[in-house]
Protein backbone atom coordinates (compact mmCIF):
# COMPACT_ATOMS: atom_id res chain seq x y z
CA UNK A 1 0.00 0.00 0.00
CA UNK A 2 1.23 3.74 -0.72
CA UNK A 3 -0.91 6.78 0.56
CA UNK A 4 -0.48 10.07 -0.94
CA UNK A 5 -1.77 13.23 0.77
CA UNK A 6 -1.06 12.27 3.64
CA UNK A 7 0.27 12.88 6.40
CA UNK A 8 0.96 16.38 4.42
CA UNK A 9 -1.39 17.91 1.94
CA UNK A 10 -0.85 16.99 -2.01
CA UNK A 11 -3.15 19.20 -4.25
CA UNK A 12 -1.58 16.58 -7.21
CA UNK A 13 -1.98 13.50 -4.74
CA UNK A 14 -3.94 11.38 -7.32
CA UNK A 15 -1.69 12.29 -10.25
CA UNK A 16 1.38 11.58 -7.75
CA UNK A 17 0.10 8.14 -7.26
CA UNK A 18 -0.58 7.04 -10.89
CA UNK A 19 2.85 8.32 -11.96
CA UNK A 20 5.31 7.93 -9.52
CA UNK A 21 3.95 4.59 -7.98
CA UNK A 22 1.46 2.73 -10.46
CA UNK A 23 3.71 3.18 -13.71
CA UNK A 24 7.10 2.97 -12.09
CA UNK A 25 5.97 -0.37 -10.97
CA UNK A 26 4.68 -1.54 -13.67
CA UNK A 27 7.50 -0.96 -15.07
CA UNK A 28 9.85 -2.85 -12.43
CA UNK A 29 7.53 -5.64 -12.96
CA UNK A 30 7.92 -5.71 -16.60
CA UNK A 31 11.61 -6.12 -15.97
CA UNK A 32 11.80 -8.67 -13.39
CA UNK A 33 9.34 -11.01 -15.13
CA UNK A 34 11.77 -11.87 -17.54
CA UNK A 35 13.90 -13.04 -14.72
CA UNK A 36 14.09 -16.13 -13.38
CA UNK A 37 11.09 -15.27 -11.12
CA UNK A 38 8.46 -13.49 -12.82
CA UNK A 39 6.62 -10.80 -10.43
CA UNK A 40 3.06 -10.81 -11.02
CA UNK A 41 1.85 -7.27 -10.12
CA UNK A 42 -1.74 -5.81 -9.74
CA UNK A 43 -2.19 -2.31 -9.32
CA UNK A 44 -5.50 -0.54 -7.61
CA UNK A 45 -6.08 3.41 -7.86
CA UNK A 46 -8.94 4.98 -6.25
CA UNK A 47 -9.04 8.18 -4.43
CA UNK A 48 -10.59 9.17 -1.71
CA UNK A 49 -10.95 10.75 1.83
CA UNK A 50 -8.90 8.30 4.63
CA UNK A 51 -8.47 7.69 8.37
CA UNK A 52 -4.58 8.38 8.67
CA UNK A 53 -1.92 7.93 11.69
CA UNK A 54 0.46 6.23 13.60
CA UNK A 55 -0.93 2.89 15.52
CA UNK A 56 0.60 0.29 17.48
CA UNK A 57 2.94 0.30 20.35
CA UNK A 58 5.66 2.22 20.85
CA UNK A 59 7.76 -0.86 20.19
CA UNK A 60 5.96 -1.74 17.07
CA UNK A 61 4.32 1.40 15.55
CA UNK A 62 3.77 2.38 11.62
CA UNK A 63 1.79 4.68 9.89
CA UNK A 64 -1.19 3.85 7.85
CA UNK A 65 -4.81 4.93 6.48
CA UNK A 66 -7.60 3.21 7.13
CA UNK A 67 -11.55 3.91 5.48
CA UNK A 68 -13.40 2.76 2.58
CA UNK A 69 -10.71 4.91 -0.07
CA UNK A 70 -8.67 2.27 0.65
CA UNK A 71 -10.63 -0.76 1.07
CA UNK A 72 -11.74 0.04 -2.39
CA UNK A 73 -8.50 0.62 -3.91
CA UNK A 74 -7.63 -3.06 -2.51
CA UNK A 75 -10.61 -4.47 -4.20
CA UNK A 76 -9.58 -2.74 -7.40
CA UNK A 77 -6.10 -4.39 -7.14
CA UNK A 78 -8.19 -7.95 -6.91
CA UNK A 79 -9.82 -7.22 -9.66
CA UNK A 80 -6.74 -7.49 -11.43
CA UNK A 81 -6.55 -11.39 -11.18
CA UNK A 82 -9.96 -11.18 -13.17
CA UNK A 83 -9.26 -8.87 -16.45
CA UNK A 84 -6.72 -9.11 -18.65
CA UNK A 85 -4.82 -5.81 -16.87
CA UNK A 86 -2.23 -5.30 -13.95
CA UNK A 87 -4.08 -1.35 -13.44
CA UNK A 88 -6.86 -0.77 -12.67
CA UNK A 89 -8.19 2.67 -11.55
CA UNK A 90 -11.97 3.92 -10.26
CA UNK A 91 -14.18 6.35 -12.03
CA UNK A 92 -13.31 9.13 -9.45
CA UNK A 93 -9.35 8.80 -10.08
CA UNK A 94 -9.82 8.84 -13.74
CA UNK A 95 -12.08 12.31 -12.92
CA UNK A 96 -9.15 13.35 -10.52
CA UNK A 97 -6.64 12.67 -12.90
CA UNK A 98 -8.22 14.58 -15.80
CA UNK A 99 -6.10 14.62 -18.71
CA UNK A 100 -3.23 13.11 -16.90
CA UNK A 101 -5.10 9.95 -17.51
CA UNK A 102 -4.18 9.34 -20.64
CA UNK A 103 -5.85 6.76 -22.66
CA UNK A 104 -8.05 4.79 -19.75
CA UNK A 105 -10.01 1.93 -21.17
CA UNK A 106 -13.52 1.32 -19.68
CA UNK A 107 -13.52 -2.07 -18.04
CA UNK A 108 -17.58 -1.43 -17.77
CA UNK A 109 -19.33 -1.16 -14.19
CA UNK A 110 -18.54 -3.96 -11.85
CA UNK A 111 -19.79 -4.08 -7.91
CA UNK A 112 -17.32 -4.65 -5.66
CA UNK A 113 -17.39 -6.22 -1.80
CA UNK A 114 -18.72 -3.46 0.30
CA UNK A 115 -21.05 -2.01 -2.19
CA UNK A 116 -24.10 -2.02 -3.59
CA UNK A 117 -24.15 0.20 -6.13
CA UNK A 118 -22.05 -0.69 -9.68
CA UNK A 119 -19.17 1.47 -10.19
CA UNK A 120 -17.03 2.36 -13.52
CA UNK A 121 -13.49 0.82 -13.53
CA UNK A 122 -10.83 1.62 -16.22
CA UNK A 123 -7.78 -0.12 -16.84
CA UNK A 124 -4.69 1.89 -17.96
Amino acid sequence: MAIFGAPLEDPAAARHAATRCGRSWLRLASVVSHGPWPLGVGIGLHVGSAVTGNVGSPRHNKFTAIGDAVNLASRLEQLTKKYPTRLIVSDSMVTALGAAAGAATSLGAVTVNGHTEPMCIWAR
